[in-house]
């Protein structure tokens, strides 16, 4: 069956990476089952049944938006409730399912702080400081509300991880970006770390705020970074050994 799977996956296309992610989402059901069971289960993916990634290819990477590109996804919201969604995500760097399994009970106020406890990755409780304009979208959103989830639809319908990325992929589209794309939850929890690298924030800070166990994952945003301002660096470099020739062939005005 993993032969014939594997095959599949080749046919439709999916990317090297997703395909690693499915792959380990089995051997995990595996090895929860037979730590459960206590039976003598054989997992059945190899690693000759992974495909090979380049950790350099950014072809298979998530995409980031660039700031600008952010805020035309925001702009492109039509109400609060849509606003709340990228905005809520983004400020927290958060993961989809977190932020769609809190609800508006989460939110306290104190010593005079908007502060909303996060269940993260392995149910681990973290209090994060909203911003107070981010509390005022959320009130706006709310309409009232005081209890639910924070994340409804403009139907009133809670959000499960799927509606976000409809939403995301529709507002995505009517901002321009990514064409050909998708926009996950993802993208925009890794471009809210690479704009933190950016403005200069330390790479274990960043680690901290994303909740990343390894600083291994945390790298893997900071060195695209990297990898792309070196490679523009020396391009740029390389013009001083060429530049007199241009106006050789230049039109002349």
């Amino acid at each position: 069956m993993i032969p014939a799977w594997r095959q599949w996956t080749d046919d439709v296309g999916l990317g090297p990476r997703r395909v690693n992610r499915l792959a380990s989402s089995l051997t995990s059901l595996i090895e929860f089952t037979r730590f459960k069971t206590r039976l003598e289960l054989i997992n059945p993916i190899t690693k000759y049944d992974r495909p090979r990634i380049d950790p350099h290819d950014e072809t298979s990477m998530t995409p980031i938006l660039e700031v600008p590109e952010f805020q035309r996804v925001v702009d492109a919201c039509t109400t609060a409730r849509q606003a709340l969604v990228p905005v809520l995500i983004y400020t927290l760097a958060g993961r989809v399912s977190e932020c769609c399994n809190a609800t508006i009970n989460d939110i306290k106020s104190v010593g005079g702080e908007c502060k909303l406890d996060l269940r993260r990755k392995g149910g681990k409780g973290r209090d994060f400081t909203l911003p107070p304009r981010l509390c005022e979208l959320a009130d706006v959103a709310f309409d009232g509300r005081t209890s639910g989830p924070l994340f409804l639809d403009d139907d009133g319908r809670p959000m499960d991880r799927f509606a976000v990325d409809r939403l995301l992929n529709r507002l995505g589209r009517l901002a321009g970006v990514f064409p050909g794309r998708e926009l996950t939850p993802h993208v925009l929890r890794g471009s809210k770390l690479t704009h933190m690298y950016d403005a200069g924030t330390k790479p274990d800070d960043i680690r901290r705020y994303a909740d990343h166990s390894s600083i291994a994952t945390t790298m893997r945003y900071i060195r695209r970074r990297d990898d792309a301002r070196l490679k523009r660096e020396h391009a740029a470099a390389a013009v001083a050994v060429y530049d007199h020739l241009v106006d050789r062939w230049a039109p002349s005005v």
